[in-house]
C-alpha cells in the first residue's frame, strides 16, 4: 500500500500543470503597452479563481504599477492598476497554482480597463488561456503552443 501511495504522489506531481492567462499586444501596430485595472478568471458560478502571480514583458519605469496590481481584486480604485513598459510586443501573464485545473473550471475571463483614462489601450490585444507542464510562456508564440 505504501508503494502504491508513493507512486500516486509521483504521478500527480509529474502531471501537474502551470495554468495561465496570457494577454498579448504584439498584434497591434507600432509600440504598445498594457494598462489595465484588473484581470479575473471566473467559474460558472461567477466566483473568481485566485491567481498565484502575475508578470509583464517589462515593468513601467515608475515602478508603481506592477503586474500584481492586475490581480489584487480592486476593480474600481484609481491608483490600483498595472502598467507595462512601452514595447513592440508587450504582454501580461497571470499564473495559477498547479493544483488549479484552470481549463476545467474557467467559464469566462473578465478584463477591467482603467476608469479614469486610457480605455482604448487594450484595443488589438489577444487573450490566450492554457496550461503547460514546462515553464509558463513569455511570448505570444509560446502561449499559443499551450492552448
Amino acid at each position: 500500500m505504501l508503494l502504491f501511495t508513493l507512486l500516486q504522489l509521483f504521478l500527480v506531481h509529474s502531471l501537474s500543470q502551470n495554468c495561465f492567462i496570457f494577454i498579448d499586444m504584439s498584434t497591434t501596430t507600432g509600440y504598445s503597452y498594457l494598462n489595465l485595472q484588473e484581470v479575473q478568471a471566473l467559474k460558472s458560478n461567477n466566483s473568481v479563481i485566485v491567481a498565484s502571480g502575475a508578470s509583464f514583458s517589462g515593468a513601467h519605469s515608475s515602478g508603481l504599477y506592477g503586474a500584481a496590481k492586475c490581480i489584487d481584486g480592486d476593480v474600481i480604485g484609481s491608483s490600483s492598476f498595472c502598467h507595462s513598459s512601452t514595447s513592440s510586443s508587450a504582454w501580461l501573464r497571470i499564473d495559477y497554482d498547479a493544483t488549479t485545473t484552470l481549463l476545467d473550471h474557467i467559464n469566462s475571463v473578465k478584463i477591467y480597463n482603467r476608469q479614469d483614462c486610457c480605455k482604448t489601450r487594450i484595443r488589438g490585444a489577444t487573450v490566450h488561456i492554457g496550461c503547460s507542464s514546462g515553464s509558463p510562456p513569455t511570448s505570444a508564440a509560446t502561449a499559443a503552443e499551450h492552448r
